[in-house]
């Protein structure tokens, strides 16, 4: 989980120095950090009522983090956005 959560601020603050506009990237880092809470969250409970097996409640949230921060920063370092 901390892995994913690195890699989405890592994917938020590199390009601070090249543009100026802050303001959507703390937005999106924000909306991100709470989407990961979110599914960490439910993937607990649904883990802890047995609803999921508890292994894929526990890899599960960690390994949808990881894809959302690299492809939020392979999106961002692709230079066409």
């Amino acid at each position: 989980m901390l892995t994913g959560s690195l890699f989405i601020a890592f994917a938020f603050t590199a390009g601070y120095r090249r543009s100026s506009n802050f303001g959507p990237a703390v937005l999106y880092g924000i909306v991100l950090g709470f989407v990961v809470f979110v599914i960490t969250e439910m993937a607990d409970r649904a883990g802890s009522t047995g609803v999921l097996d508890p292994t894929f409640a526990a890899v599960g949230p960690a390994f949808v983090a990881i894809v959302i921060g690299v492809t939020v920063l392979l999106h961002k370092e692709d230079g066409r956005t």
